[in-house]
């Protein structure tokens, strides 16, 4: 059952010109332990609907909903003595700014105690009196304030912002609440106290399994410990489900110019450039538009657009719009998924025990069609295990790898597989035959996996060392006459006869010289812009990894230990194995 159960939540204000519609059909739903983040430019709404659920919205405003349940109560039909009573129990919010919200002529100890409920309190007055000493000295040192002696004598003009906040959330906590409403909890706080407030918001949810409901414009943090995002432009939700797929395949155009307005996450901006932003600005409640409000700044807009969009489902979340970013469906379906692969190699102990060890652990992850997937983690991390894996040069003990959602183990799709996904080497001089020249390599490829004629066979030969930068009287030479950089482009012509769909690099680009490997990168980029080639990239080259890849997986002792978007891996790392990597 939701802890939380909101579905058409609508906020009106009467005025003399009309009814303003400031919340339009808001659906909101939240379960025991989970934290969902309410964001949106200031206008949107966000607060309006905090303040609807808690109750505390002026008498002038006009709340209504199919339904608003708490815990299976509908929090609308309730009286109003009745819901404060269950919502001061239940319920706690933390305001924008804690010094307007905090009591300027009461002292620290006195706001903190109020907040304590006095049936948790037995004994007459003076013990009274020091179990709520011992109680609020025990929720500051939990809100992390240490000198509480000091912080519970003083007013709140005595202290930072910082402190104020921390003694809201120490006052708000003081009643265990099952769910926490914090509303911009971190505006205008220096960023180290910001990431303090997170951290301390992030421990509670996870140490009391309390729901919190964050409304917030500080998208970095948010992704990052985030079940679920709600995204609201000018009183209407545009778009909401798990945090990873909003943030990175928004269906919205909203969604995505927040998304494209980060620094942090903006790929390829060049020092000084401008960011991405929706022209115009939100528009007052007084002069909404009619239909979808994003209209008239949405660069997607069109005619369609004056009817208001219904919900729809798609790739597990849900949006508002007529002409969502859909243009990259064929991209989202992956060519290649791996789940769950499970591999471990027999070991010799001592003189005759052998033992199994575990090589790869529950890998999954999935590869679009035109996309690079980056794998890189220290020596022993089993990212060469991977790629054997992968092209089919070993066999996982459990899992499975899909080639175009069909298995390998599916009849005559293991051929397919060998032709489909093909692997490429770290040293091309161990992995070509001495004894034969170029295109007796290339048409041992063909006759063997092809049924063309020798006249064919030749033709697609010439055109495939054309397309790697090899001239065709290369096809009577043998590898001894290449250079390391030419030798490259053989093995990447090798892997092209095929016309695979996925090429596994298995540090392919490390032994090459920086200009020769800048070679190497353009042409396969160049390959992928024009055949939509799919790359899973294994290197130690984090430069190479953060300039190719779109997607990063991070593996430690076999192990998925961070994946996600290149840049916003690279941007705020999570595992202690990227942090090393990156000398963070």
């Amino acid at each position: 059952m939701h802890l939380l159960d909101i579905k058409n939540l609508t906020i009106e204000l009467p005025t003399e010109s009309g009814i303003i519609r400031a919340v339009d059909k808001v659906n909101l739903s939240l379960k025991e332990g989970e934290v969902h983040a309410l964001v949106g430019e200031s206008g949107s709404g966000k607060s309006l609907i905090a303040k609807a659920i808690v109750g505390v919205l002026n008498k002038r405003w006009r709340v209504t909903a199919d339904r608003m349940h708490w815990q299976g109560v509908d929090l609308m039909r309730l009286p109003p003595e009745k819901r404060r009573k269950l919502v001061s129990q239940d319920i706690a919010m933390i305001y924008q700014e804690p010094s307007r919200s905090l009591d300027p002529t009461a002292k620290v100890f006195e706001q903190v105690s109020e907040s304590i409920p006095e049936g948790s309190l037995t004994g007459n007055f003076f013990i009274r009196r020091q179990l709520k000493k011992k109680r609020v000295k025990a929720l500051l040192h939990k809100v992390g304030i240490r000198d509480d002696k000091r912080v519970a004598d003083s007013y709140p003009h005595e202290l930072s912002e910082g402190i104020c906040q921390k003694v809201m959330i120490a006052m708000a906590i003081a009643r265990n609440p099952k769910l926490l409403i914090a509303d911009e909890p971190t505006t205008a706080l220096e960023s180290t106290t910001r990431a303090q407030v997170f951290r301390l918001l992030k421990s509670l949810n996870q140490l009391k399994n309390m729901s919190v409901l964050m409304i917030s414009h500080e998208l970095e943090e948010i992704t990052t410990w985030s079940h679920a995002m709600h995204v609201l432009y000018c009183g209407q939700m545009v778009e909401a489900g798990p945090t990873e797929k909003v943030f990175n395949t928004p269906l919205h155009p909203y969604t995505q110019a927040l998304v494209k307005s980060l620094p942090d996450y903006a790929q390829g901006l060049d020092h000084k450039e401008s960011f991405y932003a929706l022209k115009g600005t939100i528009p007052p409640l007084q002069h909404l538009p009619i239909g979808c409000r994003l209209g008239p700044r949405c660069p997607q807009a069109q005619k369609q657009c004056v009817v208001t969009p219904k919900q729809k489902k798609s790739h597990g979340h849900t949006y508002a719009c007529h002409f969502p970013l859909l243009k990259e469906d064929k991209k989202m379906q992956p060519i290649l998924k791996v789940q769950s692969l499970h591999k471990t190699y027999r070991v010799r102990v001592g003189l005759l025990k052998r033992k199994n060890v575990p090589v790869l652990t529950d890998i999954s992850f999935c590869l679009g069609k035109g996309e690079t997937i980056a794998v890189i983690g220290e020596t022993g991390a089993g990212k060469s295990t991977l790629a054997k894996l992968l092209a089919g040069a070993e066999q996982a003990e459990t899992g499975q790898i899909l080639l175009d959602g069909m298995t390998i183990e599916d009849n005559g799709v293991r051929q397919d597989h060998c032709r489909h996904i093909r692997m490429i080497f770290q040293d091309p001089t161990r992995s070509l035959n001495p004894g034969l020249t170029i295109g007796e390599i290339l048409d041992d490829c063909l006759s063997y996996n092809t049924e063309l004629t020798h006249k064919q066979r030749d033709k697609k030969i010439a055109h495939v060392l054309n397309r790697v930068g090899l001239l065709e009287e290369h096809y009577h030479y043998y590898p001894h006459m290449f250079s390391g950089g030419q030798l490259q482009r053989v093995a990447l012509a090798r892997a092209l006869i095929l016309d695979p769909k996925v090429l596994v690099l298995d540090e392919a680009l490390s032994s090459l010289d920086p200009s020769v490997r800048a070679q190497t990168v353009n042409l396969l980029l160049a390959l992928q812009k024009e055949t939509g080639l799919s790359y899973v990239l294994i290197t130690h080259h984090l430069s190479l990894v953060k300039h190719m890849s779109d997607s990063l997986l991070v593996l430690n002792r076999g192990k998925v230990v961070e994946f996600g978007k290149t840049a916003q891996v690279f941007a705020q790392p999570k595992s202690k194995v990227m942090k090393r990597l990156l000398n963070v």
